[in-house]
């Protein structure tokens, strides 16, 4: 198991030109007849850009006029999808949004993927973005969800002409990154690999900071006992032996005072007896939201947990 600390890791301009090397994976088989049909069934897939008009679409979709970026609903799922315009079936990335956050968080950096050449979705997690609900929903409870929704995310683009669900990355902040610690523990289908920033796998360490919907405060969905039952039943720590064989990278700023460092060291170290391919980044610099400097060691690493053939 690797470790690592850090003081500062500036943004690389270099991102998109990483090296990487392979490992042997079984990739899909898709019919062709079918991914025709799939590709003939969904109309904003051929869409240069079909987005919602605010700022942040507006920026993405007239930076690179190289990479399709679609707005969609799959079943009640919003999501963004970003890939290359000359693609082929291209590994994707899966990425989580963190609490008060939506899927507009990744778009600038998921724009750095679709052009290295992954097929990127962005998803609202449930009560979040255009999921907001009227009653407040937990973030504990969003991240358990979450799995629910990958799930069928890889189904739906189990037929794609352009996504390899095959092989993909879960990559989430906060919120996000503990939804991937569930789905590892609790899901059907598990990742080639994963990066989590800033999120604790052992959810009894988590304090109740109430739920925050669309930037309004709103009292917490649950009293204190019923909360505390619920992290303890889906704690993805009860099932440890789930983590013995993903490949993962795992940022945790030490000045943080929502995820205690201390937590993740623990889960560090328990990790470390059962995962060789497993980096944590300690960066004694960084608080909550700091992962901007830690960007430029995603791509290499996913890179190298994806068939070298599909990028």
């Amino acid at each position: 198991m690797k470790k690592l600390c850090l003081l500062s890791c500036p943004l690389a301009a270099s991102l998109l030109l990483s090296g990487c090397s392979s490992e042997n994976t079984q990739g899909k088989t898709q019919e062709p007849a079918e991914r025709q049909e799939w590709a003939a069934s969904d109309d904003s897939i051929h869409s240069a850009t079909f987005l919602p008009h605010t700022e942040a679409s507006r920026k993405i979709s007239a930076s690179d006029e190289d990479t399709v970026v679609c707005h969609k609903r799959i079943d009640a799922i919003p999501v963004y999808e970003l890939y290359p315009k000359e693609a082929k079936l291209l590994p994707m990335m899966i990425l989580l949004h963190e609490h008060e956050g939506s899927k507009e968080q990744f778009l600038d950096e998921a724009l750095l993927y679709a052009q290295a050449g992954f097929f990127c979705v962005l998803f609202d997690l449930y009560g979040y973005g255009e999921r907001a609900t009227p009653e407040a929903v937990e973030s504990i409870e969003a991240a358990v969800l979450a799995s629910q929704d990958i799930e069928l995310l890889l189904e739906y683009y189990r037929l794609s002409p352009y996504a390899d669900s095959g092989q993909f990355i879960l990559y989430g902040h906060s919120m996000g990154g503990s939804a991937i610690w569930h789905h590892i523990a609790y899901g059907n289908k598990m990742p080639s690999a994963v990066v989590v920033c800033s999120a604790s796998a052992d959810f009894t360490k988590l304090e109740d900071m109430g739920a925050v919907l669309n930037g309004k405060q709103q009292p917490p969905a649950w009293d204190e006992t019923t909360y505390r039952d619920y992290c303890q039943e889906n704690n993805p720590t009860k099932h440890l032996e789930s983590f013995e064989s993903i490949p993962m990278l795992v940022y945790q700023g030490m000045r943080d005072d929502i995820i205690e460092p201390a937590s993740t060291q623990a889960f560090d170290e328990i990790v470390s007896q059962r995962n060789r391919e497993a980096t944590f980044i300690y960066d004694e610099t960084g608080d909550h939201d700091a992962t901007v400097m830690f960007l430029d060691r995603i791509l290499p690493f996913v890179k190298t947990h994806v068939r070298q053939d599909s990028i």
